[in-house]
């Protein structure tokens, strides 16, 4: 049994050390899924093992009332998919944890937070208040994310 067991992680944006996290927490016993706009990421997703989706509609729905974990995507790529009225954000589900583990801007993660909440889900930085109770489920991810 894996210490991730039962846990769904979503990635968006995946980039290297980010396929490498995703590639040790499906060997730690989580499902993880991946979504990417480039193919040749999406071709490096599948091989590594990473369930690979279509869509970032698709992810969200998989990891529906779990953990997405948004990688270092450009800035226009990110507010295209934190786009309120955008398939993502339609499609995120409560009790999501949102974790942005990119280089977002500390105003830009603000309107995301107030967007992601107002969904029902949480939005953590690696600044998080250690004690919110979202930070506490997303702890072993967060670890195996090098950032708690």
């Amino acid at each position: 049994m894996g210490v991730l067991d039962g846990i769904t992680v979503g990635f968006i944006g995946l980039d290297s050390s980010g396929k490498e996290a995703a590639t040790r927490m499906r060997s730690a016993g989580a499902t993880t899924y991946a979504w990417h706009k480039s193919a040749a990421i999406r071709y490096e997703i599948a091989r590594a093992g990473i369930n690979l989706c279509h869509s970032e509609t698709e992810l969200a729905d998989k990891a529906a009332g779990n953990i997405i974990v948004l990688m270092h995507t450009p800035m226009d790529s990110l507010e295209t998919l934190m786009d309120e009225d955008g398939a993502f954000m339609q499609n995120l589900a409560d009790d999501t944890i949102v974790i942005d583990a990119g280089d977002t801007g500390s105003e830009e993660a603000k309107r995301y937070a107030a967007r992601v909440q107002s969904k029902g889900a949480s939005w953590i930085t690696p600044n998080t208040e250690p004690s919110s109770t979202a930070h506490d489920r997303a702890l072993s991810i967060l670890e195996y994310l090098g950032s708690h």
